[in-house]
């Protein structure tokens, strides 16, 4: 994917030919991810992680797409490294959930949703994931709270609707009912990427594809 390298050691031609390629790579590897071209997505990204290891961007979508391809245990681990490295990324600890939720850890998975609403207060897939989490938790109340604001910042959102509504019908036996919805996590997708992949946020990564669309 990458042009060969002829140069010995890292020159500044070396790392200048990098410069250019990554950011298309991780382009190409969103476009697959979004269309659900599952495997070439992990491919682009794999290899800029080959010559970049701690590129956050390709770490962040690769962990959403090894979730997506229920490889959690590495989904968990991918997810993890790219929070440590930009550990004020809302989009990352939001969809550090991915894992948890599907291997029943909703205590973590609860963790990684106020991680993010502590960075991005108005964060409407935090607040979406937090209700979800509590709900398997049998905290009703404060899931139903969470669905509220998520609510109260984006009210066409269907999941929020859907899950609010069934709560409020059924309290308790909201999990039975729902129980499909309970792993229906949205990976976070920020304002930039809505209007297009190359118009990065303050907190994105040095691609500007700091979060990715379902």
């Amino acid at each position: 994917m990458f042009p060969q390298n002829h140069d010995s050691g890292n020159s500044p031609t070396a790392q200048d030919a990098l410069a250019t390629t990554a950011p298309e790579a991780l382009r190409r590897a969103l476009a697959f991810h979004q269309a659900g071209r599952l495997d070439e997505a992990a491919r682009h990204c794999r290899a800029v992680l080959a010559v970049l290891p701690d590129q956050f961007d390709a770490l962040h979508l690769l962990g959403v797409v090894e979730a997506r391809r229920r490889h959690f245990a590495e989904a968990q681990r991918l997810l993890s490294r790219a929070r440590s490295i930009n550990p004020r990324s809302a989009e990352a600890c939001s969809n550090h959930v991915l894992a948890p939720k599907a291997l029943g850890r909703f205590e973590e998975a609860l963790a990684s949703s106020d991680a993010a609403l502590a960075i991005k207060p108005d964060y409407v897939e935090a607040h979406y994931n937090r209700g979800v989490a509590l709900v398997a938790l049998k905290r009703y109340a404060e899931a139903l709270a969470s669905y509220d604001r998520a609510l109260a910042i984006e009210p066409d959102s269907a999941e929020a609707l859907y899950n609010r509504g069934a709560l409020r019908a059924y309290g308790g036996r909201h999990e039975a009912t729902c129980a499909a919805r309970t792993r229906g996590e949205r990976p976070a997708m920020t304002d930039s990427l809505r209007r297009s992949p190359t118009r990065a946020p303050a907190d994105a990564g040095p691609m500007g594809l700091s979060a990715y669309a379902r």
